[in-house]
């Protein structure tokens, strides 16, 4: 088995520029309009939704877009990320939330866009 991508619900279609692709760096790659038919039959909702999707590194992701409001879940990404000080700095000076968690082997370290979707960030291993 191999994956393919993961699809993530957003309200605020500025977060795919200011959150995915300058703080992310996601790479976008394509947009389209999934209808009113098959948002309704896959997903409930009944609108058509507007999605970008690409990549940040291997990982493909479909943002779509919605005025619905989204349900809180447990549902994160987590993000290995070089710097990650620096890294958790521009989240702050952006504008986003970001909860870090102090523990005595390693903190945990959680950043929201601004639909709440939740990215757990751990410091990669040069």
């Amino acid at each position: 088995m191999t994956y393919n991508h993961i699809g993530l619900t957003i309200s605020e279609s500025s977060d795919i520029r200011k959150f995915y692709q300058n703080i992310l760096g996601m790479e976008l790659q394509r947009n389209f309009i999934l209808n009113r038919f098959l948002a309704k039959t896959i997903f409930g909702m009944e609108q058509e939704l507007e999605v970008s999707s690409g990549k940040i590194g291997n990982l493909k992701l479909e943002l779509f877009i919605t005025d619905q409001e989204i349900s809180k879940t447990c549902n994160h990404i987590c993000l290995s990320v070089l710097e990650r000080d620096k890294f958790i700095e521009k989240i702050k000076e952006n504008g986003y939330e970001c909860i870090v968690l102090k523990r005595e082997m390693s903190d945990l370290v959680f950043v929201k866009d601004k639909s709440g979707n939740l990215f757990e960030i751990k410091e990669e291993k040069k």
